[in-house]
């Protein structure tokens, strides 16, 4: 009984894959080959970066024929225990063939590397998992590496690891990429990156994780290929490279503290005029929400808006509208125009500073402290703007015209020359892209 079970046991679930396969082969290959007929099919060869669409036309096109048995690891199973000499010679000489088609369908690299002249048998199902190990699995752990190590890379404009959507979609990081997607130069570049600490732009990580290296013009020449233009080459215009690191080199030690505060470190919301810390001598305030960009990118948020009213010179009280009660604030800020729009003027002899009034009053006084004026006040300390000249204070009470038009309002300044960092950093946009 046992016997017999063994016997017939092929005749349960093989069966059907069995007689397709006989009855496809004996019809297809009676006049062809099978590599003949899968020809056909019109299949890409398989490169280190075309895995998923060459695995998928390999498996339509073994479906297609129903022969698709042939790539599962226990074909042999498929053949009947006592079938004739001649029908397993056969399937072996079919197998041979669709083995070596695979073989046909690889890159001659790829040929080299995976494919096996001397296997016996000329198992097509062995040589299939060999390419998909090698393309498929080791592509997962090659992209995790990968990404472990670019996740702490710096980039400009902040870290991978914020914006790894978008080097995701870059890169295409999926399991179906070849393993030289990762190659071993590709990975010494970014441990090496890593180590001088060395920003790298998205596209400069799109190009490291696809091995290869973006085009870069020298020696005072432009690269057609470059994705700049010619106007825009630093080689060709070495003053456009100046303003450049310029720029930036400003826009990294902009930092906000208490010693050294600018106005212009904030960027204009509304008619505010007073940034303070603390609601205690506030005299009217209603709650509100806005957000306050700083120098250094971070973002606070002002809760209150109302009058504030500071203790000014000889206990003199001064009432200022449109403050904004922001809690995280280092250091309070004052504007200047409140008070040059009431007609008030400044005075300074070295370090001394004071403020007075449309009678030539004092109302505030204060210290010049790295370039800032600190105004000597009870208690909160507050901070006007950076000490200008007079035409810079015109140029920022009417704000910010251009120095032509400032020249029609008041001839007998001079605005030739003039250079506000407020101006050139709001009108950064229309300078070329780099």
């Amino acid at each position: 009984m046992q016997q017999e079970s063994s016997n017939h046991l092929w005749l349960r679930t093989p069966t059907p894959s069995y007689k397709l396969l006989k009855l496809n082969l004996q019809r297809d290959i009676t006049t062809r080959s099978p590599a003949e007929t899968l020809d056909k099919t019109n299949i890409y060869p398989l490169t280190s970066k075309n895995y998923a669409k060459w695995s998928n036309k390999v498996k339509m096109a073994h479906t297609i024929k129903n022969i698709d048995i042939f790539l599962k690891p226990n074909w042999i199973s498929s053949l009947p225990n006592e079938a004739p000499e001649e029908e397993v010679e056969f399937f072996h000489n079919s197998f041979r063939q669709i083995y070596f088609w695979l073989g046909n369908t690889l890159d001659q690299e790829n040929y080299d590397k995976l494919f096996d002249d001397d296997q016996e048998n000329y198992n097509p199902a062995a040589i299939w998992l060999n390419i998909r190990d090698f393309y498929a699995d080791s592509s997962v752990e090659n992209c995790s590496m990968a990404m472990t190590k670019i996740f702490g890379m710096k980039i400009e404009g902040g870290i991978v690891s914020n914006s790894i959507i978008e080097i995701q979609n870059l890169t295409k990081l999926h399991k179906s990429m070849g393993q030289d997607l990762f190659e071993g130069k590709t990975m010494s570049y970014i441990e090496l990156a890593l180590a001088r600490n060395q920003e790298l732009s998205i596209p400069d990580v799109q190009a490291l994780c696809f091995g290869e290296r973006r085009v870069k013009c020298k020696n005072g020449k432009h690269s057609p290929e470059a994705s700049h233009s010619e106007d825009q080459c630093f080689q060709i215009h070495p003053l456009l490279l100046k303003e450049f690191r310029e720029r930036r080199n400003q826009d990294k030690h902009s930092k906000v503290n208490s010693s050294a505060t600018e106005s212009t470190g904030l960027k204009p919301i509304s008619s505010a005029r007073v940034y303070c810390n603390n609601s205690e001598r506030s005299v009217s305030l209603t709650k509100t929400r806005v957000a306050l960009n700083q120098a250094n990118g971070t973002v606070i948020y002002a809760e209150r808006f109302g009058t504030t009213a500071i203790t000014g010179y000889k206990v003199s009280i001064i009432h200022l509208k449109n403050s904004l009660i922001v809690p995280n604030i280092t250091t309070p800020l004052i504007s200047l125009s409140p008070f040059l729009q009431k007609g008030c003027s400044l005075s300074g002899k070295g370090e001394s500073v004071h403020v007075f009034d449309e009678d030539n009053k004092i109302i505030l006084e204060g210290k010049l402290v790295d370039n800032v004026i600190s105004i000597l006040l009870g208690d909160p300390v507050s901070h006007f703007t950076k000490e200008r000249t007079d035409v810079f204070i015109v140029h920022q009470a009417l704000g910010h015209p251009s120095n032509r038009y400032a020249s029609y309002l008041f001839p007998s300044l001079d605005f030739l020359g003039l250079r506000c960092e407020v101006c050139l950093s709001s009108k950064s946009h229309r300078l070329p892209f780099n």
